[in-house]
């Protein structure tokens, strides 16, 4: 199979009520970084669909964010 997306959440510890959402692409670099507002996610991965969309499920409470990529490099 292909390189795969790394996607990481950690709280941030100053406040303890949000939380810190990193994801990396194959090569190692940080692509996106976002604070969300709580202190604890839950994170999913969906397959990819036929255009070679990834998505990334962020869950906290009764909330769910949804993240999409186009993978190019497939």
């Amino acid at each position: 199979g292909g390189k795969s997306y790394l996607a990481v959440a950690r709280t941030i510890k100053a406040t303890w009520r949000r939380s810190s959402l990193y994801v990396f692409h194959p090569r190692g670099e940080l692509i996106y970084h976002e604070i969300l507002p709580s202190a604890s996610l839950a994170l999913a991965v969906l397959p990819a669909d036929s255009n070679g969309t990834e998505a990334l499920l962020a869950g906290s409470g009764s909330s769910v964010i949804r993240y999409e990529i186009k993978n190019k490099e497939k």
